[in-house]
C-alpha cells in the first residue's frame, strides 16, 4: 500500500522534469530587419551567404 504514493509523485516529479527541460532542438537565432522594415529569421551562426539579383555585392 505504501508502493502507491511513491510511484504516483515519482511519475508526477519525472513529468515535471520533462516539461521544465529546454527543447532539444532549440538554437539561437538573430533576426535581422532592412531599411525597408523586412525582418528574417536567421541561425546565430551563419555558414554561407548567397546574394542574389542585378546588383553586384558591395565588397
Amino acid at each position: 500500500m505504501t508502493c502507491r504514493p511513491i510511484l504516483k509523485i515519482s511519475a508526477f516529479l519525472l513529468l515535471l522534469l520533462g516539461i521544465a527541460s529546454p527543447a532539444a532542438g532549440a538554437t539561437a537565432v538573430r533576426t535581422i530587419t532592412d531599411m525597408a522594415g523586412r525582418r528574417v529569421v536567421v541561425p546565430a551562426e551563419v555558414e554561407r551567404v548567397a546574394t542574389m539579383g542585378s546588383v553586384p555585392p558591395l565588397n
